[in-house]
């Protein structure tokens, strides 16, 4: 039903539906610089807090590097035709310069996923190794403590957003698992674009969208595209004594809009 689906698509003109069987390792290409930001574009928040503060350089080539791994497992995970959508906009030279992994849900925890995500996360692995893909920091013993934080972080972040996805979505809906814009293509209404087309999918099949942001600028870019703040959420180190909490991490929900 999936490949159906995939192959009746009607997208606006420029956003195309993306192979990730062929097409992944741009895809997680576009979503490591995304999400880990640069010197001039801010990062995705709740993942900058997964990167632990040894990290926090944001000229430092590790940070895509870790985040086009740990997001390559969600994009397998949500984004290929048997399970979901991988959308894009692609530049006159046909560069990859957005995504947006989507997926329609009849529930937060789908029947199954379960053993989907183990599958997913052995393939994932073993591409990874495969194709050296695996960050450098992951495997060197010098490294071996802010490795340790890492997973620390990422751990109960992966486990929080599946308690906000059940929370606020655990009903049919169309999720958004990433939106991703390029750095040096932000700032062109491109995000916006692929949000749109999403919306408009699931406005056709009468269904709500879900997904997770951080950050006040994010959550104020959502809302100005229809969705909703159903609940804020609070993520903590428990192996650092006297932290601040990130506390900025919300559950966002667009109600569907008859057609």
């Amino acid at each position: 039903m999936a490949a159906l689906f995939c192959q009746s698509l009607e997208l606006p003109a420029g956003i195309s539906s993306l192979n990730c069987n062929t097409e992944e390792h741009a895809v997680t290409d576009v979503v490591g610089r995304a999400f880990a930001g640069d010197q001039t574009h801010d990062p995705e928040f709740s993942l900058n807090w997964c990167l632990v503060p040894e990290l926090a350089d944001r000229s430092d080539p590790q940070r895509v590097e870790i985040t086009r791994f740990f997001l390559s497992f969600t994009v397998r995970q949500h984004g290929y035709w048997t399970r979901g959508l991988t959308l894009g906009v692609r530049g006159g030279d046909g560069e990859l310069q957005a995504v947006c992994v989507c997926r329609k849900l009849d529930r937060a925890k789908p029947v199954l996923e379960t053993l989907a995500e183990s599958s997913s996360y052995v393939y994932q692995m073993a591409s990874s190794i495969a194709y050296g893909r695996v960050p450098k920091l992951l495997m060197d013993d010098a490294q071996k403590a802010t490795a340790e934080a890492l997973e620390r972080r990422s751990n109960p972040c992966q486990d929080m957003l599946k308690t906000m996805h059940k929370d606020h979505a655990d009903a049919p809906h169309w999720y958004v698992a990433i939106l991703a814009v390029d750095p040096k293509h932000q700032g062109k209404g491109l995000g916006a674009k692929l949000i749109r087309a999403v919306s408009a999918m699931a406005d056709k099949d009468g269904l709500p969208c879900y997904l997770e942001c951080s950050g006040p600028r994010n959550k104020a870019v959502y809302e100005h595209l229809g969705y909703e703040e159903k609940g804020v959420y609070a993520l903590i180190d428990e192996g650092v004594a006297d932290q601040v909490p990130f506390r900025e991490l919300f559950a966002m929900v667009r109600p569907c809009v008859k057609v």
